[in-house]
């Protein structure tokens, strides 16, 4: 892990991140020139949660309970998987909070985490789909295996890691352009916002990119849709428009929402955005593939059915505001008028089979 610093972030939430949600993992794998500075007499690092590659965290009991090793297929899926200890909900609950601050905070297809609770460790990797956990591995007598799994995961690209590659930090020359269109999105009381440039494609293989700040909204949840709403400039035009970012379910009979768009625009149906470019986002892991391991011999426990998601963009011709910048309750009253008329006329359009 020579790549990487681990540093003990345990008292020190981030202070970017929303006040009554000021989470903090235990510990912090940064790479090597992202880690925060820190002033030298606090005795841990801040959090950052935009730089985190992998968090650890710590609990004094585990989490969760393994069957037995001689069980049949049967009686795993009949397992009680999640321990019914004391706090075992609560502390559950903090693992996942982390996971999904982590995913909030980052432009992400999957991400890992390290749950340790003495002599045992879990590893964790969570995407849109779902969360796997691994059997309880003992590191005072398998510490091999936690070694192994490190190295591996110094040694994955950025790309295997859960890092998105569509999403890049926005060079200087792009944030010039963009800075006085996007003024009015720019966030006003984080100090540690990226702006990057964000890439959306078409059913054609096109590609156009945008520039984007702070999303309008955030997934509160690790797994689901994860939409993200932006103002974003687009470079192509020189012109701000609305992003949707989202996970569709990728399902048989579940149309694109930016084919939809599309169609819906040909037949000029009113109230209805304009589609500029959108389709799913071409690469490995922009799938999600927790779904695929459903019907593997390891599972334990009851597992609900989970749906495959795919990552989707949709850039459409218009700006979108917050509803606390509307000027009069007539004026948004208006805009949610618009909204039914559109959503009214949609149906009675028929799409060819």
């Amino acid at each position: 892990m020579n790549k990487f610093t681990t540093v003990n972030t345990s008292l020190n939430p981030d202070p970017d991140s929303e006040k009554e949600r000021s989470w903090k993992p235990d510990l912090s794998t940064y790479k090597k020139d992202d880690v925060p500075a820190f002033e030298e007499d606090e005795e841990t690092s801040p959090t950052d949660f935009s730089r985190i590659m992998l968090p650890w965290e710590f609990k004094t009991v585990d989490l969760f309970t393994d069957p037995s090793p001689t069980a049949t297929a049967e009686k795993r899926l009949e397992h009680n998987f999640l321990k019914g200890i004391e706090g075992g909900t609560i502390n559950r609950g903090q693992v996942m909070a982390v996971v999904t601050e982590l995913c909030k905070r980052q432009h992400r297809t999957h991400a890992f985490l390290i749950l340790i609770c003495d002599p045992v460790f879990r590893i964790l990797r969570a995407d849109r789909s779902g969360i796997i956990v691994t059997e309880a591995i003992n590191f005072r007598n398998q510490s091999q295996t936690l070694a192994e799994f490190l190295y591996r995961f110094a040694e994955a690209t950025d790309i295997q890691r859960g890092l998105d590659p569509t999403v890049q930090l926005a060079t200087s020359v792009e944030r010039t352009r963009s800075r006085l269109a996007l003024t009015p999105w720019f966030p006003k009381d984080k100090n540690n916002w990226d702006v990057v440039t964000i890439e959306v494609y078409n059913n054609a293989g096109e590609v156009r990119r945008v520039v984007a700040c702070e999303a309008l909204t955030v997934p509160d949840s690790p797994t689901g849709r994860a939409t993200r709403a932006y103002a974003v400039y687009d470079l192509e035009d020189d012109v701000v428009r609305f992003l949707k970012d989202t996970w569709r379910a990728d399902v048989e009979g579940m149309e694109k929402e930016s084919d939809v768009l599309a169609y819906l625009n040909e037949k000029g149906v009113e109230n209805v955005p304009t589609l500029t470019a959108g389709d799913d986002v071409p690469g490995e892991y922009q799938r999600t593939c927790t779904q695929d391991f459903l019907g593997k011999e390891w599972v334990a426990g009851k597992v609900a059915k989970l749906a495959p998601r795919a990552h989707h963009r949709i850039l459409e011709d218009f700006v979108t505001y917050r509803i606390a910048d509307f000027l009069t309750a007539r004026e948004m009253l208006e805009v949610v008028h618009h909204a039914f008329i559109g959503m009214f006329l949609a149906p009675t359009i028929t799409k060819p089979p």
